[in-house]
């Protein structure tokens, strides 16, 4: 297997992508101060002169102006997806990029953060009915888990930290560090603790074993 050092994201939206959604992230893209890749001229550009790719376009490269490193954007029909290569600076920015774009466009259904590969090819079909087989580093539940679960599920979920980023959005965190490998004693206690709701088949997101050519 060939691994790549870096880190990768998909969000699933509880709808199809809209104009509207769109330009939320491409707001959040500006405030982060973020070049954007004109297709027309080939090169990256000020953010404002690259607004018509940007909404015309279904793939997007930007880079961050003063770390220098490319974040590559893929979307679909009802979906957001992204990867960076690079350290633990570039990670923050990334991840700092990735919590406001999800809480200002909103309608998330689940979120990831991890290791730079490929996604278990059934998780679309398990998220469709807010189920949770897989799990990986940083986590992203959307109104219809919180809907499901209840907000004291994730308030008690055994992670290393559970943020609440809207009242719609919340984030659970199985490592301190993206770069880190979840702990045996995490996922022992996260495993344990899904037991009691009948969440007995859950796997811990492994590059290793979702790295499609």
């Amino acid at each position: 297997m060939k691994r790549k050092s870096g880190i990768f994201s998909t969000s699933y939206l509880t709808e199809t992508i809209s104009t509207q959604m769109k330009l939320k992230v491409f707001n959040t893209l500006k405030h982060k101060g973020f070049l954007g890749y004109d297709y027309g001229k080939s090169d990256f550009v000020d953010i404002e002169n690259a607004m018509d790719s940007f909404l015309e376009y279904p793939r997007h490269s930007f880079r961050y102006k003063t770390e220098d490193f490319v974040l590559s954007c893929e979307e679909g029909e009802d979906y957001l997806g992204y990867s960076v290569d690079g350290g633990s600076d570039n990670s923050k920015i990334v991840i700092d990029f990735s919590n406001e774009a999800l809480s200002q466009i909103g309608n998330v259904l689940f979120s990831f953060i991890d290791d730079e590969g490929s996604s278990p090819r059934d998780l679309r079909s398990i998220i469709t009915n807010s189920g949770i087989k897989y799990l990986f580093k940083y986590n992203y539940f959307g109104l219809p888990y919180i809907t499901k679960f209840g907000e004291t599920f994730f308030h008690d979920f055994p992670a290393i930290k559970v943020e609440f980023l809207t009242s719609e959005l919340v984030r659970v965190d199985l490592t301190d560090d993206i770069f880190s490998s979840i702990s045996e004693n995490t996922k022992n206690q996260v495993a344990s603790y899904l037991h009691h709701f009948g969440l007995n088949n859950c796997e811990f997101y492994d590059i290793s074993k979702y790295w499609y050519d």
